[in-house]
């Protein structure tokens, strides 16, 4: 939410820096559908994409994902201690406060780290896969930071340390990538309402290649600490880049810097929050 409040500004600003008549002459689909520091670059209205061989074992590219944010719109009802745990981590957002959102606790607006799948299903920003020969590597635009599937055959460890990503192993089911992921630490969010998960859950994806540009992506959080039933993720695709509109088929840097985090949240949130007046 706060990432969306910054978009919104910061296309603001790359325009009023843009002379007026250059703007009438460029008003073209930004660079960065998400804003950022290219917002204001004019870009081609069509983008005549590359021919790509297609493969449907090979993932590699960069992607963008389609569709809405977050796990689904609808989890499933939340068992007693998933519910005392969402509870406790926002006591902020559940206020009938049009204001609330911006003076949350998510552990987002700190640079803590996004985690896994959120990092992954909460932000739009592009992913990379890479293909080693024990392993694909997901490397994702928005905070610089990687995940590993594992394919050299290992079992999930049976008692891992938590991670922010995870400890992930998959397979191949005819051309499908299934993925098993578990070893979630479960400080982290899974979504902007607040929504956890316990640890001790499991998370399961499958990636299928449909074409040379496309991969559906469907996935199921089984996690019966917090949850009743499993948690069904919305359907998504990711289209492999460069597509119209974002010509980009590279990853930027985009690290979120704690010194960066905190000057926007005491000038710009908390003022449009409530709390205080911007500094000068």
């Amino acid at each position: 939410m706060v990432r969306h409040l910054r978009s919104v500004l910061l296309i603001v600003c790359a325009a009023t820096a843009v002379a007026p008549e250059a703007v009438a002459q460029n008003r073209q689909t930004p660079a960065l559908p998400w804003a950022g520091q290219d917002a204001a670059l004019p870009i081609p209205r069509k983008v005549a994409p590359p021919e790509v061989k297609f493969d449907p074992r090979d993932l590699s590219g960069v992607w963008l994902r389609q569709g809405p944010q977050g796990i689904s719109d609808s989890p499933p009802p939340l068992t007693p201690a998933g519910e005392a745990i969402f509870r406790q981590s926002v006591p902020l957002e559940t206020l009938a406060d049009s204001k609330a959102p911006l003076r949350g606790n998510d552990p987002i607006m700190r640079c803590d780290p996004w985690g896994f799948p959120r990092v992954m299903l909460d932000f739009g920003a592009p992913i990379e896969f890479g293909h080693l020969p024990t392993r694909i590597v997901q490397f994702f635009e928005w905070t610089h930071v990687w995940r590993d599937i594992w394919l050299d055959g290992r079992s999930l460890p049976t008692d891992p340390d938590p991670r922010w990503m995870g400890y992930s192993v998959g397979r191949w089911e005819g051309d499908t990538l299934v993925v098993e992921t578990i070893g979630l630490d479960p400080r982290a969010w899974l979504d902007d309402p607040g929504h956890r998960q316990s640890g001790r859950g499991r998370y399961v994806e499958r990636y299928r290649r449909v074409d040379a540009r496309t991969i559906q992506y469907d996935a199921t959080l089984h996690d019966p600490d917090y949850y009743t039933k499993p948690w069904v993720a919305t359907p998504r695709t990711f289209r492999l880049l460069p597509v119209d509109g974002w010509p980009q088929a590279e990853l930027r840097e985009e690290f979120c810097a704690p010194s960066v985090e905190q000057d926007f949240n005491e000038t710009i949130r908390d003022p449009a929050g409530g709390l205080g007046t911007p500094a000068r």
